[in-house]
């Protein structure tokens, strides 16, 4: 069995099957890893035990330069700034978007959706001519229908709020004290 195991013979899309990861990823890992005898410029073959030699010696880890733990109080703190600089460039370039923002137009396209599903039976009605029967059954789908959209929102509202609270802890709101 060892002597299976050194000499199978794998090529990326059964790499990145077995591992569950994108092709790219696999392909950008095993960049120093030689290729195995048979392989060709579409078929690229490596040997199983290349492979895993290669991904034990490059495991990505968070570099000590990025751990604000393992830094000085000045490295800290210029990392921090760096962080802030880095946030506030990606919010001007539209890459980080304000929770309002989102919230806003996340409301606006729920409020566009619920009132649509509110004239959807009228429409049906009036302008398809369905018969009262099938009226009311659509009208009970979309009555379970809102009311699912209904409760995902606000199970994500809440959670929005729970993540809100801890992430205002201390903001300026609460100055009744001071």
């Amino acid at each position: 069995m060892d002597n299976e195991l050194k000499n199978l013979k794998l090529n990326i899309n059964q790499l990145a099957a077995i591992s569950q990861t994108h092709r790219q990823t696999i392909v950008s890992r095993l960049h120093h890893v030689p290729l195995a005898p048979g392989s060709h410029a579409k078929n690229k073959l490596y040997y199983l035990t290349d492979v895993i030699a290669e991904l034990i010696k490059t495991t990505p880890s968070v570099p000590a330069e990025q751990n604000p733990k393992l830094m000085t109080p000045r490295e800290r703190k210029d990392w921090y700034d760096s962080e802030k600089s880095r946030v506030w460039l990606e919010k001007e370039l539209r890459n980080l978007i304000p929770a309002h923002e989102v919230i806003s137009v996340y409301a606006g396209m729920v409020k566009a959706v619920v009132q649509m599903l509110e004239t959807l039976p009228d429409r049906l009605e009036r302008d398809a001519a369905l018969p009262a029967l099938a009226v009311a059954q659509a009208q009970t789908i979309i009555d379970a229908l809102r009311d699912e959209l209904e409760q995902q929102t606000y199970q994500s509202c809440s959670a929005l709020y729970e993540q809100g609270e801890e992430v205002d802890d201390g903001d300026d709101d609460d100055e009744e004290g001071n």
